[in-house]
């Protein structure tokens, strides 16, 4: 978190505005936000002085953009009609884009500032850090889950830190996730409904693959049985008295190439049967 370096303050006394400078970074470190530096801010101000003017809109999200910073402190100061002064922080958050704490208190003197601007800023703390509720309702019910934790079943309802989580639910094959953010102190209403995928089938093209391998598979079986049977028989029809042809099938080779072939096709079209199953998306 940084202070915005905003221009308040012009009409209270001289010590008011040092001792509100001084003490605001340090109640607010001391009650445990994260704070850059002051003199860091206000050295990259000095690059962008149009953002001492910006009090709210889309200005403070680009001035936390600027400064890297998820939130900005809103100092506020100004005199009373009685010579004491209002003093006050409000948190702005860049990520909701709204002011989600205020603090105010009036100081009578510049050594008040300390104990003041202590209690402002640890009151806030204690704002901001309080827990929000959640709660979940699925049609139909479903297992649900909060930042990769399982929660069991919905209908579901319980305390979680203040800030962003995923809520994750599943049924019937479908699942869903929602981003949610949870307020300090507030309640976060989540209702989804899911609807499971039927169960589908790949695409045609296998369809007609399968078959057509385990076809041509249980052809080059045959062939190469074929080619077997016939090995090392005469290439002729013998004459009276002719014991044998003089040339005759040599197809070995032939037939085991065939029957190799053959049953790599088989074992395919069955590996592309099995993929073929119906299954669900």
């Amino acid at each position: 978190m940084a202070i915005a370096p905003m221009t308040t303050g012009q009409n209270a006394p001289p010590e008011m505005q040092q001792a509100f400078s001084t003490e605001l970074p340090i109640a607010l470190a001391a009650a445990g936000f994260p704070m850059v530096p002051p003199n860091e801010v206000d050295m990259k101000i000095g690059e962008r002085p149009e953002f001492l003017q910006c009090r709210a809109g889309g200005c403070l999200a680009e001035e936390a953009a600027f400064l890297k910073v998820d939130r900005l402190a809103l100092p506020r100061l100004e005199r009373a009609l009685d010579g004491s002064c209002t003093v006050g922080v409000a948190i702005y958050d860049a990520g909701q884009k709204k002011i989600i704490g205020d603090g105010v208190d009036r100081v009578g003197a510049a050594g008040e500032m300390h104990e003041h601007l202590t209690a402002l800023a640890d009151k806030l703390h204690a704002d901001l850090s309080r827990p929000g509720r959640v709660e979940v309702n699925a049609e139909p019910a479903a297992a649900l889950s909060v930042d990769g934790q399982p929660k069991g079943s919905t209908p579901w309802a319980g305390e979680l830190d203040a800030g962003d989580h995923v809520i994750a639910l599943e049924s019937g094959g479908a699942r869903v996730e929602r981003d949610v953010n949870v307020a300090p102190g507030a309640t976060a209403r989540v209702d989804i409904t899911l609807t499971a995928t039927a169960p589908v089938h790949h695409g045609g093209a296998l369809r007609p693959l399968k078959w057509v391998t385990l076809v041509g598979g249980a052809l080059a079986i045959g062939a190469g049985a074929a080619l077997f049977a016939v090995d090392g028989r005469g290439t002729c029809t013998r004459a009276a008295g002719q014991r044998q042809c003089p040339d005759v099938y040599d197809t070995r080779t032939g037939g085991i190439v065939a029957l190799a072939g053959g049953g790599a096709l088989v074992a395919t079209s069955i590996v592309l049967f099995i993929v073929d199953r119906p299954r669900s998306r």
